[in-house]
């Protein structure tokens, strides 16, 4: 009869047993954190909580003498900090994006579209242009509603609407560069025609 075989790492628990001690701390945790960081998004953080928490499991030697949620708790907090900080750096810079572009626009294109002599081929081009990008330029500049407020109506985020606007403005202005190109074009050689 063969011997019963040993726990390789005795006192180390196992994953469902990870969750179990520390499931809930990771949960309350991650709330408290967004209380003090709102942008950090709470699920992001249990995940990243509860991964750490995993993961610890290789590093974690109970010879020491340390309960296994005491050793991971430090560890565990600092890498859903560590998330919760980088979220906020991307979205300040999403911030100062937005910001920006309520003053800021493409300067050629927007200049290209307000310099069209017709406003029949301005509006069939802004007919043309993807659903998503029409509506974010008409609640912009003819409604006049800001980021947020345009964000709120199309159910996406401001940096949604930024680009959603960029990229009409770009199509416009490419569209109405090529058509008056065409006329100019075809101007030259009717006069040519006539001489």
């Amino acid at each position: 009869m063969s011997a019963p075989q040993q726990d390789p790492s005795p006192g180390v628990p196992e994953p469902e047993e990870v969750l179990v001690q520390s499931g809930k701390w990771i949960t309350r945790t991650a709330w408290r954190l967004h209380g003090r960081m709102p942008w950090a998004e709470v699920d992001d953080m249990v995940q990243t909580g509860v991964l750490t928490a995993l993961e610890l499991r290789d590093r974690f030697d109970p010879a020491r003498g340390v309960p296994f949620p005491v050793f991971i708790k430090p560890r565990v907090l600092g890498a859903m900090i560590d998330i919760s900080r980088r979220a906020g750096s991307i979205k300040r810079r999403e911030e100062a994006y937005v910001a920006e572009s309520e003053s800021v626009t493409p300067d050629d294109a927007l200049d290209l579209i307000i310099g069209c002599e017709s406003a029949d081929i301005l509006a069939e081009e802004i007919e043309k242009l993807p659903e998503d990008e029409r509506t974010a330029i008409s609640l912009f500049y003819l409604e006049e509603l800001r980021n947020k407020d345009v964000a709120g109506i199309m159910g996406v985020t401001e940096v949604r609407v930024v680009r959603y606007r960029e990229r009409a403005l770009t199509r416009l202005a490419a569209a109405i560069h090529q058509r008056t190109f065409m006329t100019d074009q075809q101007f030259e050689e009717t006069a040519g025609e006539s001489l």
